[in-house]
């Protein structure tokens, strides 16, 4: 049953190859951000369906202001690595990073496809992409620290930073950790309910 009582009608099979697309004739509701919504519309819209914005979240500053975050990308040079997990992340960051170059000698991992592309809108490539777009298969392919520097927490061989949201998976920080890294988790933004109007 609908939600006005008359029974629930599938939707109206049309073939693709009649030119009208594969989602014709379906109303699609996107849920992201607003700031992140255009491109899957676009996508959407290009395939047939009708796409409907309905922001459930919003990214918001950090609680401190961003100042932690501000502060590690003060020290990059302490750094190894950064591993970003997210293109929210990677906008946070760049937007605290005054010159690109002050990540030479520091290497770039990232996770999935949105955040390889935000990297490169910031003139930025990552060292490390992995295959599947999943923390364990960073992991995966993650090297060790290297254990001829020193490797303590002041040395750039033994730290990862790690922009991210303030609620995250603790699966990447907890296994670089196990595979000798030092890591620092900074919270680069957060995610609210949206307000809708």
């Amino acid at each position: 049953m609908d939600t006005d009582g008359q029974p629930r009608q599938p939707p109206p099979q049309v073939p693709a190859h009649e030119g009208v697309g594969l989602l014709a004739g379906l109303r699609v509701v996107v849920t992201r951000p607003r700031h992140q919504r255009s491109a899957l519309i676009d996508r959407l819209t290009a395939l047939g369906a009708e796409a409907v914005s309905v922001p459930t979240i919003d990214i918001v500053d950090p609680r401190d202001g961003g100042q932690a975050l501000a502060a590690a990308v003060g020290e990059l040079q302490t750094y190894a690595w950064v591993a970003f997990t997210s293109a929210n992340a990677v906008s946070r960051f760049c937007g605290l990073l005054r010159d690109p170059r002050d990540l030479v000698g520091v290497r770039i991992a990232a996770i999935g496809t949105a955040t390889v592309a935000e990297l490169s809108r910031h003139e930025l490539v990552a060292d490390l992409v992995p295959e599947r777009f999943i923390a364990e298969s960073l992991l995966e392919v993650f090297p060790l620290p290297d254990p001829h520097v020193g490797g303590d927490r002041g040395s750039p061989s033994g730290r990862v930073l790690i922009p991210s949201a303030e609620v995250t998976r603790e699966v990447l920080p907890k296994g670089l950790r196990e595979l000798g890294w030092s890591v620092d988790v900074v919270t680069a933004y957060r995610t609210v309910p949206a307000v809708i109007s």
